[in-house]
């Protein structure tokens, strides 16, 4: 039996709140994603999103943290065919 995935809807001063407090926080909307690779890696997993406007972004995490399967399958729901996987491990 596969639970289903828990999901919230954020008001606008939320994610406002969110993105003022740290320097490191991001807020990206489904409407600004032209394009994401994701990226299985030796020590890290990375997330390469391509913006409107042709402006990018990549976000890097440690295997050990894990997350890749479930932002795999996550993403390939939500982006369709803007979405694409590389499982060529890259060091």
């Amino acid at each position: 039996m596969e639970v289903p995935r828990p999901t919230r809807v954020f008001e606008a001063g939320e994610i406002a709140a969110i993105v003022e407090s740290g320097g490191r926080n991001r807020w990206i909307g489904w409407d600004e994603i032209q394009h994401v690779t994701l990226k299985l890696g030796i020590v890290d997993h990375s997330l390469h999103v391509v913006l409107a406007g042709g402006r990018r972004a990549k976000f890097l995490w440690l295997k050990l943290d894990g997350g890749f399967e479930e932002l795999e399958e996550a993403l390939s729901m939500s982006l369709g065919a803007r979405f694409t996987v590389s499982r060529q491990a890259i060091g």
